[in-house]
């Protein structure tokens, strides 16, 4: 006799690109079959707080009553307190340490809390002398701060995000990602050269229009040429897709229990994209905002990270003065005077602090900037890793997508305190968009669904185009159904993301499916699997799918991972 089985189909373009299919199953939320009476959970909002003094010195031994939590300027009850490094100095690891030595280190009062931590360097230049004291210091920090279950990753970003060294907690093998970096920041790519030649004609051709004007009576030509505009469309770009690949790291980490920092070094990071070559001198940049403007996705770091209950340190290694450094040699352009080169400086350093700012700021971090900043201040995440207070509240939560402003206070009004400053509660559907995506890069938590993906015989759709068939099994007595009328009905979410070459992370497929079984076949589906076909249009790039499954009535959830096969024209060696 046949087993009872219902096949599914629907088509998802996945891998990097990520279209609706024609035979659509995603059903209203409003559709799915519910448990009686509204859903409200108990959270715990759990907050990392640093107290110093007003010398900057950090301040042990206060209590909870000492504190105040406010939230929509609310106070809230704290009901859980504890503070960290408050009776035991770490001692502090340097790099020329024996194993031994640095094995010595005083065990604080409360037991630690793991780490996760992520290094994301974007491209840039730094000269040997700048390059050597912020990567050593870099390297020094993960000595200090990685321990035995603990996991950090380097990440870096050259027009696309390469993930240098997947999580780990080898010291080694962390250290020699970072010394490739320290050596690329060092190095003019081909294609990084090529990209500064085009900026810096496209900004020095405005400075020499506008002497021409000035040496013929006129007033200055304010008004951007076509390659600046194309330029700062440029920029504009880049630095989406670059916002992109950061929330999809943080997102990755979403189910890390303990401390979660971003160590974020940037090149760009823009208020206002391109703004260096569409407004070299004085004047408003209003005109630009509405074009160019990046405060939406600046702001969505911001608040991914404060989803994810992550802190990010913001870093302007190249700080004032090297951006526009360029050999003769390599650069047949126009010679500009040495007080137009300083003005493009800061205008794009006034054009980077403030979105950086506003990220630490909002996320309980701190900024520095100048190589020279940097490599001081690395010392200060380490302190942070180590000393803070952990202060918890509790929310009854409706799992909707919000924001809530948080501010923390001490009685002591001369105390400086930094905290993360909003509390985002997450719907079910953002929660699993989250999970499936840390589920590219690390070992999900265990999860009751037990399903299964495999695979089918790809082809080619184009040049760099492949169909990829993936039927997903989901055991059909795993899934909750409700009685309705002489059927039970149920319902489950298929979702997918993938993760490219370079680590480059698509966006989320999620598509929801309804059942019904008729009461007379129940006995039957007893090891029996639903099975839902999808076609994964990839491209050359795709290296991983991620798959999951969850149960829409009982909300648990299932996940698997696929590894695509090589395909002409595919990077090797990538993550």
């Amino acid at each position: 006799m046949r087993p009872w089985s219902i096949r599914f189909a629907a088509v998802a373009a996945a891998v990097l690109l990520i279209a609706a299919s024609p035979r659509d199953t995603s059903l209203k939320r409003t559709d799915l079959p519910r448990l009686g009476g509204e859903s409200i959970e108990v959270s715990i909002v759990n907050l990392d707080v640093f107290v110093t003094d007003a010398k900057g010195n950090r301040v042990h031994g206060l209590t909870k009553d000492d504190f105040e939590i406010l939230e929509d300027g609310k106070p809230q009850a704290i009901t859980n307190f504890s503070e960290y490094g408050a009776d035991a100095s770490p001692v502090r690891v340097s790099l020329e340490q024996s194993p031994a030595a640095a094995a010595k280190t005083v065990e604080p009062a409360v037991k630690p809390q793991p780490r996760t931590l992520i290094v994301f360097v974007d491209r840039m230049r730094l000269a040997s002398f700048e390059a050597e004291p912020v990567f050593r210091s870099l390297r020094t920090l993960l000595h200090n701060a990685v321990r035995q279950g603990d996991a950090a990753m380097i990440v870096t970003w050259a027009y696309r995000m390469r993930v240098i060294q997947p999580f780990t907690n080898d010291l080694d093998k962390l250290d020699a990602a970072l010394v490739k970096l320290e050596r690329a920041s060092q190095v003019i790519a081909p294609d990084s050269a090529m990209d500064d030649i085009a900026s810096e004609r496209i900004w020095r051709e405005q400075i020499e229009s506008d002497y021409r004007m000035r040496g013929a009576g006129g007033a200055p030509d304010r008004g951007p040429t076509l390659s600046a505009r194309e330029g700062a469309q440029r920029a504009y770009s880049e630095l989406k897709r670059k916002t992109a690949a950061i929330n999809a790291l943080m997102s990755g980490i979403s189910g890390a229990e303990g401390k979660k920092v971003l160590l974020l070094a940037s090149h760009r990071l823009s208020d206002i994209a391109g703004l260096e070559y569409l407004k070299f001198q004085d004047g408003p940049t209003g005109q630009y905002q509405g074009q160019y403007g990046t405060r939406y996705f600046i702001e969505s770091i911001a608040h991914t990270a404060n989803a994810n209950g992550i802190t990010v340190y913001t870093l302007f290694p190249e700080g004032l003065g090297t951006h526009s450094v360029v050999r003769a040699d390599q650069r047949p352009i126009p010679r500009v005077s040495n007080a137009d080169m300083i003005t493009h400086d800061y205008l794009v350093l006034n054009n980077e602090l403030p979105s950086l700012k506003y990220i630490a700021d909002r996320t309980g971090g701190a900024m520095a900037w100048s190589a020279k900043e940097v490599a001081a201040f690395l010392p200060r995440v380490g302190e942070d890793l180590d000393q803070y207070y952990s202060l918890a509240y509790s929310i009854a939560s409706k799992s909707q997508d919000r924001a809530r402003a948080i501010v923390v206070k001490t009685k002591n009004p001369s105390y400086v305190v930094r905290s993360r400053r909003e509390f985002v509660e997450r719907s079910d559907e953002t929660k699993m968009k989250d999970r499936v995506i840390a589920n590219l890069f690390r070992e999900p938590d265990a999860s009751v669904l037990s399903i299964s993906a495999v695979m089918g015989t790809a082809t080619r759709k184009s040049n760099d185009r492949f169909l990829i068939p993936l039927s997903i099994r989901v055991p059909v007595r795993g899934l909750a159904t409700l009685l309705e009328g002489q059927t039970r009905v149920g319902a489950f979410s298929v979702i997918v993301a993938s993760t490219g070459a370079w680590g480059d992370v698509s966006e989320v497929t999620y598509r929801t499916q309804r059942f019904t079984i008729p009461l007379a076949e129940l006995e039957k589906t007893k090891g029996t699997f639903f099975t839902y076909d999808v076609e994964i249009l990839a491209d050359r790039m795709a290296k991983r799918l991620s798959i999951a499954v969850q149960d829409e009535v009982s909300k648990d959830y299932g996940f698997s991972r696929v590894e695509l096969p090589p395909r002409a024209g595919a990077p090797v060696g990538g993550r």
